[in-house]
């Protein structure tokens, strides 16, 4: 996998600006030409996706392009992904397209490097999240709970949210587009242009984290009473509790060991087998038990209590919000009126 940054004059053809991973050789002419011509023929489509031999080797990559225009020079650039050809290209559009305008608009700054290197991190870390995985790193990221919380107050422009978080709570160096990712990956928010604002973010989704029992019915008598108790009311947990949580479930072992559990939930699981999935971490083991996910009986077995769940439901809650903020001239009327499109 690379990132490769092109900057395309019609009439003097394509030139190198930069790579990551740093490496000598350039995608060849040929193929960028053949790239740019994509663009022209899809337009208004600003995503495209080739599948090329490589240029070094006799296999066959996949080359995922987006074309941007720099506001301040009007000078036109692709930024091109190249991955294996078994990968999902969805994921990376979403990602690409976000990051794109931030990598252009600091193409002259001291910081490119480091930004053009933190979007390949990026890029890489996070095509590989599972849904669970994104939303561990969605809650765990405290700036990301601030940026949730505004967008529950409906649509913003990305440079108003930035603004906030700068003046509100003192974030320095947001970077936006970084942030917003996880939202993006799981189809929390879309970005639309609306009059006057070319990059406005509307929330589509919200979720919360709860606990909820395991599908397979228990038989152990003791972990039944702990069910009358636990699920006597619902589980929704709240900001600090999904915070330990998340903490929780970072260590190693802690999740393969609920998925083992939940395998066979009737049975359980012998004490020394949990231990050493938890790579013999008797601390972490009673952690998981004091927090309720198990219970380890006199003949130290191990039983499923509970398991996580991130629930998403439509943010309903909105339309008086909406109501409001348009009165006030927070929102223009076509803000409000995408909005409400989006959520019915």
């Amino acid at each position: 996998m690379k990132i490769v940054i092109i900057e395309f004059d019609m009439k003097r053809g394509p030139k190198n600006i930069a790579q990551f991973p740093p490496e000598e050789n350039f995608p060849p002419k040929e193929l960028i030409l053949k790239i740019w011509a994509r663009h022209e023929m899809e337009a208004p489509r600003n995503f495209i996706v080739i599948k090329q031999d490589t240029f070094q080797q006799a296999t066959q990559n996949l080359y995922c392009s987006v074309k941007k225009k720099q506001v301040i020079t009007n000078h036109q650039f692709l930024i091109i992904l190249e991955i294996p050809p078994e990968e999902e290209i969805s994921i990376y559009e979403d990602i690409l397209t976000n990051i794109s305008d931030e990598i252009i608009d600091n193409l002259n700054s001291p910081q490119f490097s480091r930004i053009i290197a933190e979007a390949y991190r990026v890029i890489k870390d996070y095509s590989n999240l599972d849904e669970d995985q994104l939303f561990l790193e969605l809650f765990k990221d405290r700036t990301r709970n601030k940026v949730f919380s505004i967008l529950r107050q409906g649509p913003i422009a990305k440079h108003q949210l930035k603004t906030i978080l700068e003046r509100k709570w003192g974030y320095k160096d947001v970077r936006i587009d970084l942030l917003l990712i996880p939202f993006i990956r799981l189809g929390l928010i879309q970005i639309h242009k609306v009059p006057g604002i070319e990059d406005c973010i509307f929330l589509l989704q919200d979720v919360y984290c709860c606990l909820l029992p395991p599908k397979d019915q228990p038989t152990h008598l003791e972990v039944l009473k702990r069910y009358e108790t636990l699920f006597n009311e619902p589980m929704v947990l709240n900001d600090q509790d999904t915070q330990e949580l998340i903490q929780m479930f970072q260590k190693p072992g802690v999740k393969e060991l609920c998925s083992l559990l939940k395998a066979d939930v009737a049975n359980g699981m012998p004490y020394d087998v949990g231990l050493t999935v938890v790579k013999e971490d008797i601390d972490l083991l009673q952690e998981i038990a004091d927090l309720g996910f198990i219970i380890i009986d006199k003949q130290q077995q191990i039983y499923l209590v509970c398991e996580k769940a991130f629930v998403r439901f439509k943010p309903t809650y909105l339309y008086p919000i909406l109501a409001n903020r348009h009165e006030t001239g927070e929102i223009s009327v076509e803000q409000m009126i995408q909005q409400i499109r989006l959520l019915e």
